[in-house]
């Protein structure tokens, strides 16, 4: 991330706040930009010009944050919000700088009884955010964003068929409000071990099972003992079943494929010639150690 191509229009709405502008730190990588500000984070939406879904975006990350905090999430205080001409029109969001690290720096050196206290957390936060829509769907369908944000264009074109074909016929019940990406990047932990969620940008409406391919494939990185606690008595089929549906379904779902080929490393994008290979390797990955 260019840190000097955004210092002036970091400036800019600082000044409009009125907020110090002591250093500027770039945070992570995303679509969006995303700085440590003195004591607040920057988060600075691509500009529509950029074909990015930029509106929508925000105002799902602005009605999912919302939502969280009155569920009682612990995510970052939201302190301003507006947009700015600079050249392009950006969208922006000040939040509160939260003294935590990222999930992937803690939940490696994890027990086996801090694993379990912390998908606890997970599941907690899970069950506070997937609750039923008053709405009927947001601006797009989660069947919408996948064709808007389609990934597949690197596979082969028999798997983008299936994909296709597979996704179109998906009967989609029972749908609630989802995260969409909680990822090791997302998650914070705090020194006394307090979770926050981060980054509403992907949130819509889906099944639940819409977040398992990040929290199994991101936030846990294939950890089997994390697995295993996340599915409880989830007959390991069944959720297999529910885990291949959403990594077809979800707007990352090419990359998820990819993490999994990169795992198992018997295949690659350019050789697998049928999606439905990838179940047998989520069995490879998970069922060997699952117990009921």
């Amino acid at each position: 991330m260019d840190t000097d191509a955004f210092k002036p229009l970091i400036h800019e709405i600082a000044k409009i706040h009125q907020i110090d502008v002591a250093d500027i730190t770039p945070q992570g990588f995303s679509t969006n930009a995303v700085f440590k500000v003195g004591h607040t984070i920057f988060k600075i939406f691509a500009p529509p010009s950029s074909g990015a879904n930029t509106i929508s975006d925000f105002n799902a990350e602005l009605l999912a944050l919302t939502r969280a905090y009155h569920s009682g999430v612990k995510v970052p205080k939201l302190f301003h919000k507006g947009r700015i001409e600079c050249k392009y029109p950006f969208y922006y969001m000040i939040f509160e700088y939260i003294e935590a690290l990222e999930a992937r720096d803690v939940v490696k050196k994890y027990t086996i009884e801090e694993k379990k206290i912390f998908v606890d957390k997970i599941t907690t936060i899970l069950e506070a955010l997937n609750v039923t829509p008053n709405e009927s769907s947001y601006d797009v369908t989660v069947k919408e964003r996948y064709k808007i944000f389609n990934k597949w264009k690197t596979f082969q074109i028999g798997v983008q068929q299936q994909v296709d074909t597979h996704i179109q016929a998906l009967k989609l019940e029972n749908l609630v409000y989802v995260h969409g990406d909680i990822t090791e990047d997302n998650i914070l932990i705090s020194e006394d071990n307090e979770v926050y969620l981060i980054d509403f940008a992907d949130s819509t409406i889906a099944p639940a099972y819409y977040e398992y391919p990040s929290i199994v494939f991101g936030l846990f990185d294939f950890d089997q003992t994390l697995f295993n606690l996340f599915i409880k008595d989830t007959p390991i089929d069944s959720f297999i079943d529910m885990l291949f549906d959403s990594i077809l379904l979800h707007e990352f779902g090419a990359i998820f494929v990819e993490m999994i080929l990169n795992k198992v490393g018997s295949l690659t994008k350019e050789t697998l010639d049928d999606i439905y290979k990838i179940k047998p390797l989520l069995h490879q990955l998970f069922n060997k150690s699952v117990q009921h």
